[in-house]
């Protein structure tokens, strides 16, 4: 295959995070085209330690929910009700915390998924210290992680031919002129809409 007709579609953090919590149809719906081998998707692999820390955020608020709610229990044994209530309280603690568990085993898999089905962007020594540099100039306005996740999809677009189209929903920290800039040079499409996405690679494969 040509390789100037190799779709690729470039997602970040965002993209995961909505694709791991089904919190945008249209990044499933591009999610089904690269299972189907019609498009492929590349992440870089910061993107996929941040959707660890974002499940690690979530689990903690549940945890400690569920750690206050053990905390109360343990203050209603004085009289039988009590005795009965906090066995029940106890109960939904342990099933909060089982929840996490299985939570956790849930992104494992899917984490794992991702990465048989897509290009991974290494996170290099050369793209944290280009990442570094991007942080010192004004004109970006990156600060980390932000910074290193434009560099590993830079690093990608400068290498590899083809649609090279990145979806971006992080608006307030990579829409400005200087990176609609460098994606033009690169000869990159920048995205800030998964619709709009959709709509552009369906007129690519339409003209296949």
């Amino acid at each position: 295959m040509d390789t100037n007709q190799i779709i690729y579609l470039i997602g970040e953090t965002n993209f995961i995070v909505d694709l791991g919590y089904h919190q945008d149809k249209n990044v499933t719906y591009l999610f089904d085209l690269v299972l189907a081998g019609r498009i492929n998707l590349v992440v870089p692999e910061l993107s996929l330690h941040e959707m660890w820390g974002v499940f690690t955020k979530k689990s903690k608020k549940r945890l400690d929910l569920s750690i206050a709610i053990k905390e109360e229990a343990n203050q209603m044994k004085r009289s039988d009700h009590g005795l009965i209530l906090s066995e029940q309280m106890k109960n939904i603690g342990k099933l909060i915390e089982e929840s996490v568990n299985k939570d956790k085993e849930i992104i494992d898999g899917f984490i794992q998924s991702i990465k048989e089905v897509s290009i991974i962007i290494p996170y290099t020594t050369e793209i944290h210290k280009n990442a570094f540099l991007m942080t010192l100039n004004g004109l970006y306005g990156l600060t980390e992680p932000d910074a290193s996740i434009y560099e590993s999809i830079n690093a990608f677009v400068k290498e590899n031919n083809g649609v090279r189209i990145h979806l971006n929903k992080n608006t307030k920290d990579f829409d400005k002129d200087i990176i609609h800039k460098e994606m033009n040079e690169f000869g990159a499409e920048l995205y800030f809409d998964s619709g709009n996405v959709i709509k552009r690679v369906g007129e690519l494969l339409n003209k296949k």
